[in-house]
């Protein structure tokens, strides 16, 4: 009963927001289309603009999973992680060596539980201080080094296009490796952080950005898709010119300061669909509607993330894509309301 009430909970705080950024997106198909945009640049925008939507898929897929990871936690402790992290090295070994590939994409499930298990070691206070979480720090990054300059795994942890292998895509070990790192640091300045954080101005402005975080993370490639075609419009100033050179850098800061005054716009526009995901009742969701709407849902988003909403992506992939968001939206938050508040939702520990 406490999971089926808070799946429904975090599905719709998580799921909602995406509704706006979709319409968005089609509806400016059909403008692209009617205006005879060429579909290969509108193609390639929509890609990069809703890349967003490969890693909130990941992640819904792993909030499922919450009971499972946190019976092994429970269970294991620790070892849940490093069992999960030997699997997924056990994974890149065979893919790599033995030169089977398909068996990467299992990383998908080993990699990002085993980091999903980082934060159950940070809730049970796993990590006694700093210095103990320095040594994840470092530990992560001497592993993350030696894969890319010993192992030959990528420098770059995400996409890379013409790149032969991926650390995202699907996942690998030196993902996870960069993971630890980052775990290790923040929780090595928590304290500090906290300590800065009882200053009242500081509290209210995490809390403020924290109720509209998704609709930062959902729209920000979108900004970057609609600047950069009105900037070759306009002269495309700093778009030419040969990176790391001085006037590169130079021109740095206006493109950052465009792209942020765009995603600003943006984000005062659509924010007010993910405050809403937050309010009103809600009701208990059936498991069997929580695991096939979000697989459902998940398969979607992966598929639109992969292809945009371009007219140079298959007819039928774009439709089956469209199909598989709205059937598992529908599942899991098109249901009744009952007088349930979402504040008051809280799974047992």
């Amino acid at each position: 009963q406490d999971f089926r009430l808070w799946i429904a909970v975090r599905l719709r705080r998580l799921v909602r927001p995406i509704i706006p950024l979709l319409v968005f997106w089609y509806m400016t198909a059909i403008v692209a289309h009617q205006l005879d945009i060429d579909p290969r640049l509108f193609q390639e925008s929509s890609r990069i603009a809703l890349n967003p939507l490969w890693f909130l898929a990941v992640y819904l897929m792993v909030v499922l999973m919450a009971p499972m990871t946190i019976r092994l936690w429970r269970s294991y402790g620790m070892r849940s992680f490093w069992g999960l992290a030997l699997a997924a090295m056990a994974v890149d070994v065979i893919a790599f060596t033995g030169d089977v590939p398909l068996i990467r994409w299992i990383n998908y499930g080993f990699v990002w539980l085993a980091v999903f298990q980082l934060g159950y070691i940070w809730r049970d206070r796993g990590i006694t201080g700093p210095a103990h979480a320095l040594i994840w720090t470092m530990g992560g990054l001497a592993v993350a080094i030696f894969l890319v300059t010993i192992g030959s795994y990528p420098v770059s942890m995400i996409s890379v296009p013409g790149a032969e292998v991926s650390n995202s895509r699907p996942p690998t070990v030196a993902l996870l490796a960069l993971a630890a790192t980052q775990f290790g640091l923040l929780l090595a300045v928590r304290e500090c952080a906290w300590n800065r954080l009882k200053k009242l101005t500081l509290w209210t402005m995490t809390i403020f950005l924290n109720e509209i975080v998704m609709t930062f993370f959902l729209w920000h490639l979108t900004a970057l898709a609609l600047v950069v075609p009105l900037g070759f419009v306009l002269g495309g100033y700093g778009m030419t010119l040969q990176p790391l050179t001085v006037e590169w850098w130079m021109s740095r800061p206006v493109w950052i300061m465009t792209l942020s005054v765009a995603l600003l716009v943006l984000v005062i526009i659509f924010a007010r669909f993910e405050h809403k995901a937050k309010l009103g009742p809600v009701r208990p969701l059936p498991i069997w509607k929580a695991i096939v709407g979000t697989v459902t849902l998940c398969n979607g988003l992966a598929l639109i993330a992969l292809v945009g909403v371009g007219s140079e992506a298959p007819l039928d992939i774009q439709l089956l894509a469209l199909l598989l968001v709205l059937v598992g939206g529908g599942l899991v938050i098109g249901q009744d309301i009952v007088s349930i508040r979402p504040d008051k939702l809280q799974p047992k520990r």
